[in-house]
């Protein structure tokens, strides 16, 4: 994908949450180190979810033990977030993930106000972890307006969450596992409210198949869809 995205002028490549289930980030450090390094030689940004197979993510996200995990920010979901312009890797692991967490303020305003961002070019993304949207500090004046939510699945919420954070001023898009039962990508956008849905389903024949969406951050703050050609979509899975 990565080849795929250099050799058709794409700068940045947002993947889901929990894109990758591994054991452990340490016992894969090649892996990413080799993915790095390709997307270097590539000139291609990327955002990609990594959760690890712990016994804490299979419990109800507002159980006492996932309270505490969000607590104590040892949530084991991960952003392995790679800037191209200035060779550098960030990881940050996923805040919160509830309404309940954003309602108890379960995490201090330091952590929460504090911008994860992406810098392409003139223009910057935040990256909001997936529940994390559901945190009003999230969205204060400070944030930069353009925004992905890298969620793990859809639900009706999420897409009620968004528009009304488009109504503040904010445009988003979104990016998640689309075989969730109503998984789609959307565009909040933060000029018209309107939701653009973005559907370019790429199937390899043997049960293998991508859903991609493009869209163009502009310096304003505005993410545009860009109409995807079929030469575009010519991606070995």
């Amino acid at each position: 994908m990565i080849i795929w995205a250099s050799e058709n002028n794409i700068s940045c490549l947002c993947l889901p949450a929990g894109f990758f289930l591994l054991k452990s980030l340490s016992e894969h450090k090649k892996f990413l180190s080799d993915t790095t390094r390709l997307a270097f030689e590539h000139g291609v940004s990327f955002v990609l979810g990594i959760d690890e197979d712990r016994p804490i993510l299979r419990r109800r996200p507002n159980s006492p033990a996932f309270l505490e995990a969000v607590r104590n920010q040892s949530i084991p979901s991960y952003l392995y977030i790679y800037n191209a312009m200035m060779d550098e890797v960030s990881i940050s692991h996923q805040r919160s993930s509830t309404p309940t967490h954003a309602y108890l303020k379960l995490v201090p305003d330091g952590d929460m106000l504090s911008p994860r961002m992406l810098e392409l070019g003139d223009c910057k993304l935040q990256l909001i972890h997936c529940g994390e949207m559901y945190d009003d500090r999230v969205f204060s004046s400070n944030m930069p307006k353009a925004g992905v939510v890298v969620g793990h699945k859809c639900m009706p919420r999420l897409t009620r969450s968004l528009r009304g954070k488009a109504k503040k001023g904010f445009s988003l898009i979104n990016t998640e596992h689309r075989f969730q039962s109503g998984g789609m990508l959307f565009c909040f956008n933060n000029s018209d409210n309107m939701s653009v849905r973005s559907h370019n389903l790429i199937d390899d024949g043997d049960g293998i198949w991508i859903d991609i969406a493009l869209w163009r951050l502009c310096k304003n703050g505005r993410l545009l869809p860009i109409s995807v050609k079929p030469s575009m979509l010519a991606i070995e899975l």
